[in-house]
């Protein structure tokens, strides 16, 4: 969803590979997998601390995932989804628009008590409500260390 992204490479990754016996590669591959899935909740979780929550449909689509990616892993945090597809409008904010009828001539919609009717509405836009690039910034200290102690304890149990 969102551009901002932590990446995290390990120089000289699959050079350490190639001279890691087997089981020197597993203990490594466990480390990485564990420190993206880490640093994956830590940015799940604060990011569920910003979002703004009005029905909290929002704060219940946020979730993450962690895939394996050539010699390492991917971890990604996304929001939004099927009948939450404002995700995007609420972090970045909307300019204004012009809405008009996806189906039918004419808009509809609850006002008092009754319905208002209209063939188009000129939206003012919606102001940037960011949560999951805070989020991001905030987590992405804590998610370097996860990985320079991964990489440190692997090379320890190696060197031994």
């Amino acid at each position: 969803m969102s551009p901002a992204a932590v990446s995290v490479r390990i120089k000289g990754l699959e050079k350490l590979q190639r001279r890691l016996d087997a089981a020197g590669r597993k203990h490594l591959s466990d480390a990485l997998r564990k420190a993206t899935g880490t640093s994956v909740l830590l940015v799940e979780a604060e990011a569920k601390e910003r979002v703004p929550q009005v029905t909290r449909a929002l704060f219940r689509s946020i979730g993450g995932t962690v895939t394996a990616r050539g010699a390492g892993f991917r971890g990604v945090v996304k929001a939004g989804g099927e009948g939450v597809a404002y995700a995007r409008a609420v972090e970045f904010g909307t300019k204004p628009h012009v809405i008009r009828p996806k189906r039918g001539r004419v808009l509809r919609w609850r006002s008092g008590r009754g319905f208002r009717y209209a063939t188009k509405v000129n939206h003012p836009g919606t102001r940037a409500q960011p949560y999951m690039e805070p989020a991001l910034r905030a987590k992405r200290p804590q998610i370097q260390r996860l990985f320079s102690d991964a990489a440190n304890d692997v090379l320890r149990r190696v060197a031994r």
